[in-house]
């Protein structure tokens, strides 16, 4: 097996998060027995009123924090992820 590194890696990451965007919710839920559900509630508390001005949420995949922050406050977020497919 080959060890990627650079943009080959990059592709490879990115690649491997589309194929599994369309379940990657239920199966992160399932894994980390809905602890990622707490961390998410827990972050959005923690932001308090930061949450009505702009967010930015790195590695974003398919915007659980982001749409959580939305629906709570009045400011903007902006969301990036590695791979496209997962902000479908």
């Amino acid at each position: 097996m080959k060890l990627l590194k650079g943009k080959a890696k990059k592709a490879y990451v990115s690649r491997m998060f589309a194929g599994l965007s369309g379940n990657y919710d239920l199966v992160n839920s399932i894994c980390s027995l809905s602890i990622d559900r707490t961390w998410r509630i827990a972050a959005v508390k923690a932001l308090g009123t930061c949450v009505d001005g702009r967010v930015l949420d790195f590695c974003a995949g398919t915007l659980p924090l982001s749409l959580a922050l939305l629906k709570r406050g009045r400011g903007t977020v902006a969301a990036i992820d590695i791979s496209e497919g997962m902000l479908r």
